[in-house]
């Protein structure tokens, strides 16, 4: 998974950058590591591996597709057989104030995309992505932050807002100069679709192997793999062929509206759709074999990050 040789490409002018689990250990990833080893332990639950790897990517689509918290963890608990009661600590966790961290190739790939000059933006779902880059001290790095809380406009992602919100703010971004990266295929991954950019998205536990990722994704497993080689971009119709060589192939809407991906041979069925107010829904559909945690949030709480109306 991405450990390919080469020389990374010059061809990016602008790059748009997840925050949470992508920059900084996020709610995911220290819900994973810490917190459900910690709550399986206190209270003697086990769970099979694959189990818990499908529970957990069921959760993570749902968060991104907007589910009612509730349901989510509802559906959490009865894909692992888990007792109800567990339902309120699960809640507590989501909303937990643990600390963000760096990843260790956080700081190197910053530091690469600056000294090529490209150009780096942050747009997350996370309000507070602006405080915490500066307390992690990478807010030098990022030209400017694109958050839901910014303007009554703008949702989370995957919603194509936030890079309406970044065009207008620098007229000469588009797909054919810029690239997402991110760590979630249902948010990450479908925000690229819906505004036709291709996208690397940084699997470090490699936790997608299991999935039929659209064209426009390439997986890597880490921040030192992005832009390596180049995914094919989401609006380029039509793509033959899927990186992986399965046949999966891309067609362009009649309306225009939105990208469909065609089932694979695999029998595996993938699609990315829009709806005429621009949301995307889904990026990769699981087989029937396949299940799919840790709730994605907003958080509440803190004052906005300043518009920026202005960008250099």
């Amino acid at each position: 998974m991405g450990d390919r040789p080469g020389e990374a490409v010059t061809g990016p002018r602008y790059c748009l950058l997840d925050f949470d689990d992508t920059l900084a250990v996020g709610p995911m990833t220290w819900g994973i590591e810490q917190f459900l080893p910690d709550l399986m332990a206190r209270h003697g639950l086990t769970a099979d591996a694959d189990r818990l790897d499908a529970a957990l990517l069921r959760a993570q689509e749902s968060a991104a597709a907007r589910f009612d918290e509730s349901r989510i963890l509802d559906d959490f608990l009865t894909d692992l057989g888990w007792p109800e009661p567990l339902r309120a600590e699960l809640a507590a966790a989501a909303r937990a104030d643990f600390a963000f961290t760096l990843f260790p190739d956080t700081v190197p790939f910053l530091t690469s995309l600056r000294d090529r000059g490209i150009r780096i933006f942050v747009v997350s779902n996370n309000n507070r992505c602006p405080r915490i880059a500066g307390e992690l001290g990478i807010a030098d790095y990022i030209e400017a932050f694109f958050t839901p809380r910014m303007d009554p406009a703008y949702r989370p992602k995957p919603d194509r807002s936030l890079f309406d919100a970044v065009r207008a703010a620098v007229t000469d971004l588009g797909p054919e100069n810029t690239v997402m990266v991110g760590d979630d295929p249902w948010s990450d991954g479908a925000f690229a679709a819906a505004v036709g950019l291709p996208c690397w998205i940084v699997d470090r536990r490699d936790r997608y192997g299991s999935l039929a990722l659209a064209p426009h994704i390439v997986r890597v497993a880490s921040l030192a793999q992005v832009l390596v080689a180049a995914p094919r971009a989401a609006d380029r119709t039509p793509v033959a062929e899927s990186p992986s060589g399965d046949g999966t192939s891309v067609t362009q809407s009649p309306s225009g509206d939105g990208t469909s991906v065609t089932q694979s041979p695999s029998g595996d069925d993938i699609s990315v759709t829009q709806s005429p107010s621009g949301h995307t829904s889904v990026v990769a559909q699981r087989s029937a074999t396949e299940a799919p945690v840790g709730p994605g949030r907003v958080e509440p709480g803190d004052p906005p990050a300043p518009r920026p109306d202005k960008v250099r």
